[in-house]
């Protein structure tokens, strides 16, 4: 995103072998308007202010797709593990399957059905699809967000406030499957607690 016209400060540091070195101190300048622009826009701290809640939600979204797709993975190997153990078929296959449906479920939220991802493909909006439209709308804009930018940025923030509640209930589930698979006998999964470090 852009930065408002007002004033700033810069310097510059270097860094070798983790060791932080101060070049130039603080040296203030100003940004400025390039133009004035044909239509009346937003003020300028209208405009920063949605820039940063937008990179704020992004910054939540990027998260989301990061922590749904660790979670989604680990839950594939827990499968992978479940089936080298030395315990019969039961409720742990059931429990493991129905956590993989509800992940593929918020994937589904998040991203759309898989099958309907390929360019051009027509789907219904989804978090990634709406904030892509805002970040286009606004990226590179001083006019400000139009309300149907703010309307779905508002939408995004809700959905992934519900996404993220339900994500993190699932992660617990995935963590007590894992203590689980431990007592069954199944082999370590990657990613988790080493062996008798608990």
């Amino acid at each position: 995103m852009m930065a408002p016209p007002g004033s700033y400060t810069v310097s510059l540091s270097q860094e070798v072998d983790g060791v932080v070195t101060e070049l130039s101190g603080p040296q203030p300048f100003e940004v400025k308007r390039l133009r004035d622009s044909a239509l009346a826009g937003a003020s300028s701290r209208t405009v920063a202010d949605f820039w940063r809640t937008l990179e704020d939600t992004q910054r939540k979204s990027y998260a989301l797709h990061g922590s749904l797709g660790k979670a989604m993975q680990r839950a594939a190997s827990m499968k992978v593990a479940l089936q080298r153990a030395t315990a019969a078929p039961g409720d742990l296959d059931k429990r493991i399957h129905d956590a993989q449906s509800s992940l593929q479920a918020l994937d589904t939220m998040l991203n759309g059905p898989a099958a309907k991802r390929g360019i051009g493909a027509r789907s219904r909006p989804t978090i990634s699809s709406r904030l892509f439209t805002v970040e286009l709308g606004v990226g590179r804009s001083t006019y400000g967000p139009t309300d149907t930018h703010r309307e779905q940025l508002a939408i995004v923030r809700t959905q992934l406030d519900v996404l993220s509640v339900e994500l993190m209930e699932q992660e617990a589930e995935l963590t007590e499957l894992v203590e689980l698979l431990e007592a069954a006998g199944a082999p370590w999964i990657e990613g988790e607690a080493m062996p008798g470090r608990n």
